[in-house]
């Protein structure tokens, strides 16, 4: 009954317009290398930036042609806000290198190493979501991993050097609705992540080839990308909204964010809890997010 609930409150936020300021998107196309890739970046890069304006967001782009596109990169992050309650995206699409203990993400002029980034976005006090749609970009994530911060990688490790499917199939599941999963009308970071590497592993095997890339995410800040809890964070954001979504006020997004993680550590945890006290507290949580929907002031 309370779900029922839920979904109708949600269906009343559907005329309402975006509620709050909207994410900021960074999308870097290192070089291309080939022809053929070169083409799959640039409609990789067409699919992102239409569904990141379709959602209200701001766009910027950094393409190979006008100088070191490092430099540019590093300036272009030095002028992201710092603290924000809305995320910021960075997109990496490209190839990659791993020699050695240096992961790198391929430039025009010098590259990207995945300890730059980092450093470059210790600064951010706000969710950060970073897809690294390369080659090699499994070294990337244990650098780049940070409480708050959503890492995607379009590798397992750096040894995985092959040109990657990961980023086209990952951008058309966030801008359509294929894997909306739970069926709120928009797709999680979580859902299009999970909706890709089956999509992945799918093109292989139609193709009669090994699999040679393997996706993973962090959104624990551990860089292991796996353990408890493993997409809860990345579940919570979307790069098109849906109008319920958009309509909420910051005020109670945040509160929803820490209702929905509790939500999803209860159903994580179901089988250590006797049924009669976890329908008890499923119940209370689905409450409390009916009070956030409904706009209420929470009372226990």
């Amino acid at each position: 009954m309370h779900f029922v609930r839920v979904l109708a409150l949600l269906c009343l936020f559907s005329t309402l317009e975006k509620a709050w300021a909207g994410h900021e998107l960074l999308l870097v196309t290192g070089l291309a290398g080939q022809a053929a890739f070169g083409a799959e970046m640039e409609a990789t890069a067409k699919v992102w930036t239409e569904a990141a304006m379709r959602g209200g967001h701001s766009v910027q782009q950094i393409t190979p042609g006008a100088g070191p596109q490092l430099t540019r990169l590093q300036a272009a992050l030095a002028k992201v806000s710092a603290e924000s309650a809305d995320p910021f995206w960075l997109v990496l699409l490209g190839h990659g290198s791993a020699q050695g203990n240096s992961p790198k993400f391929n430039l025009e002029g010098p590259d990207l190493s995945a300890e730059e980034l980092a450093r470059s976005l210790a600064r951010l006090r706000r969710p950060v979501i970073v897809v690294a749609g390369f080659s090699c970009s499994g070294g990337f994530l244990k650098p780049l991993a940070a409480p708050g911060r959503i890492v995607l990688a379009a590798t397992r490790t750096g040894a995985e050097e092959n040109w990657t499917r990961f980023p086209r199939f990952f951008a058309a599941a966030l801008a359509g609705l294929d894997a909306d999963a739970n069926g709120d009308t928009q797709v999680s970071v979580f859902e299009a992540w999970q909706h890709t590497t089956q999509a992945v592993e799918a093109a292989y095997k139609d193709q009669g080839r090994l699999t040679t890339e393997h996706a993973v995410l962090d959104d624990l800040g551990d860089g292991k990308g796996s353990g408890p809890g493993l997409g809860l964070k990345a579940a919570q954001w979307h790069l098109v909204e849906s109008a319920a979504e958009a309509g909420l006020l910051p005020v109670q997004r945040t509160r929803r964010e820490a209702l929905e993680l509790e939500l999803g550590q209860l159903r994580q945890g179901k089988h250590k809890v006797p049924p009669a006290e976890y329908a008890a507290l499923l119940e209370r949580l689905l409450l409390k997010l009916a009070r956030v929907y409904e706009g209420q002031a929470e009372s226990e």
